[in-house]
């Protein structure tokens, strides 16, 4: 149900049409917290599904070169498969190492929030725009 009180109107420092995408955060290791995690449907088998997990990087970690990052923090999302399969449970072991998470044959999710661990950051091109992301195998132990 729409908010009858929310504003119509928004004010923007800058014409939105002459705004360039924001760099991202460079490439480099950084120190991580889980903000968030849920499991999600894998998008090739919704019966198979993944840990999203929301990492928060705090702005004190910022280069100090990197002006346009959000004075909030970045947040950037990773997934973990929870498929029942001896390569994806594998996937899983060494995860749950770098995060420092409790191993055994159940899982829980909410462990997760909180844990730190360090992320290896790259840079990949999406609809022509680059974006930090973190390395397949980018999380180790803090």
């Amino acid at each position: 149900m729409p908010d009858n009180n929310a504003p119509t109107l928004f004010q923007f420092e800058q014409d939105i049409g002459e705004q360039e995408a924001p760099q991202p955060l460079p490439i480099g290791t950084y120190r991580g917290v889980i903000r968030n995690v849920q499991a999600t449907p894998n998008k090739k088998d919704p019966s198979i599904f993944n840990a999203e997990v929301t990492w928060h990087i705090s702005p004190d970690q910022y280069p100090v070169d990197f002006t346009e990052g959000d004075p909030e923090g970045t947040s950037l999302r990773y997934y973990v498969s929870l498929a029942n399969k001896a390569a994806a449970r594998y996937g899983l072991r060494k995860f749950c190492e770098a995060i420092q998470a409790p191993l055994g044959r159940e899982i829980d999710l909410t462990a997760w929030l909180g844990l730190e661990a360090m992320l290896k950051i790259t840079h990949e091109e999406y609809e022509g725009r680059m974006l930090a992301r973190i390395d397949r195998n980018g999380v180790t132990p803090a």
